[in-house]
């Protein structure tokens, strides 16, 4: 697996198509400009900047996890997670119910989600850190 240069990763984040990494990435850059920037902001940004910098401090703790998940599985352990999910939804499709109906979708959820990272992963091979794509976008 080749591991994506920040340069490369950086100008994947401006094509019209993003993931939600990059949306992700450019959320967080975004928020950290207008951080870095507070009084150019507005006046209803600034009395909400405490929220802003958990809003920000979460968003970066979903990248770091999110690039952990994805540098640290190969795309085999992935498709061995997706195929079991898999095979959890088609066993749950005979149930019916309420109860059934929330359990399965708990699992498509999980499903779509290790989807989203699969294609990451095929995507970028290994995340590099947040700090080395958000100097070279500067």
């Amino acid at each position: 697996m080749v591991k994506i240069k920040a340069e490369e990763f950086a100008r994947l984040l401006k094509s019209v198509r993003k993931t939600k990494i990059e949306e992700l990435v450019h959320s967080i850059k975004e928020l950290k400009c207008k951080l870095e920037n507070i009084d150019a902001q507005t006046w209803y940004f600034r009395k909400a900047a405490d929220s802003k910098k958990k809003r920000l401090d979460n968003l970066l703790k979903q990248y770091n996890q999110l690039k952990d998940l994805i540098n640290c599985n190969s795309l085999e352990e992935i498709d061995v997670k997706i195929g079991r999910l898999e095979e959890e939804i088609m066993k749950r499709k005979s149930l019916y119910g309420f109860v059934a109906a929330i359990g399965t979708n708990i699992i498509k959820s999980e499903y779509y989600y290790w989807h989203t990272i699969r294609e990451a992963k095929s995507r970028y091979g290994k995340l590099p850190c947040l700090s080395e794509i958000i100097m070279v976008e500067s």
